[in-house]
C-alpha cells in the first residue's frame, strides 16, 4: 500500500500576532510563488507559515530588467486574484527550504488534489508567470 499525502485545508491569509487578527491584504502574497498560508492541521491546531511554491520559479519583483519585473508583477497580480483570502488545498512537499518556507503545491479545489496538471503551480508555469524549477513539477 502506498502512502497518500494529506490534503491540508489552508487559507491564504496572515495572522498578525500583535492584534490576533487575520489579514488578507496584498502583503500576504509577495510574488507569484511566495506568500502566507494558515494551515488547519486538525484538532484546533493552526499554523501560519510562509510558503514557497514547489517546482516553479516566478520572476522576481526586484529584477533590474524592466521586462522581467513587468512579468513578475503580472504573475503576482494573477496569483493574488486566484488565492488571496481564499481556502486552498495544500500539499507540503518539504517542511522547510533554505529560507524557512514550507514548499507546497496548491489547488483551489479538493477534487483536483494530487492532479498536478490542475495545481496553481502548474497554471503559473503554463500561463508564463513562472518557469519550471529543476523540472520537478510534473
Amino acid at each position: 500500500m502506498s502512502f497518500v499525502p494529506f490534503c491540508y485545508p489552508g487559507w491564504v491569509v496572515k495572522l498578525d500576532w500583535g492584534t490576533c487578527k487575520l489579514m488578507a491584504d496584498e502583503k500576504v502574497v509577495y510574488d507569484a510563488d511566495t506568500g502566507y498560508v494558515l494551515l488547519d492541521q486538525g484538532r484546533r491546531h493552526y499554523e501560519n507559515s510562509k510558503f514557497r511554491l514547489y517546482g516553479c520559479n516566478a520572476f522576481e519583483i526586484n529584477d533590474p530588467d524592466p521586462a522581467k519585473r513587468a512579468k513578475a508583477i503580472a504573475g503576482r497580480d494573477w496569483f493574488r486574484v486566484q488565492v488571496l483570502g481564499k481556502q486552498v488545498c495544500v500539499r507540503s512537499m518539504k517542511y522547510e527550504e533554505k529560507f524557512g518556507r514550507i514548499l507546497t503545491i496548491l489547488w483551489l479545489n479538493e477534487a483536483d488534489f494530487l492532479d498536478n496538471t490542475k495545481s496553481l503551480n502548474r497554471q503559473l508555469i503554463d500561463l508564463g508567470h513562472a518557469v519550471s524549477y529543476m523540472g520537478e513539477l510534473l
